[in-house]
C-alpha cells in the first residue's frame, strides 16, 4: 500500500514540475518570439523609411 502511495505521489510531484517547466519554456519562447517580431518590426519601419527618402528625393537615397 505504501509503495502505490509512494509511485502517486512521486508521479504527482513529476507532473507538477513537468508542468511548470512547460510554462516556463513557453513563456520564455513568448519573449523570444516577441523580441524577433519587434525586430522584424523595426525592419520594415527601416525599409518603409528607406523607400519614401528615395521616393520623396528623386532617387538620391539618403
Amino acid at each position: 500500500m505504501m509503495k502505490i502511495l509512494g509511485l502517486i505521489f512521486v508521479a504527482a510531484v513529476a507532473g507538477v514540475v513537468g508542468w511548470l517547466l512547460l510554462r516556463g519554456l513557453l513563456a520564455a519562447a513568448g519573449c523570444v518570439l516577441r523580441l524577433f517580431l519587434g525586430l522584424l518590426l523595426l525592419a520594415l519601419l527601416g525599409a518603409t523609411w528607406t523607400m519614401l527618402s528615395f521616393l520623396v528625393t528623386g532617387g538620391a537615397g539618403w
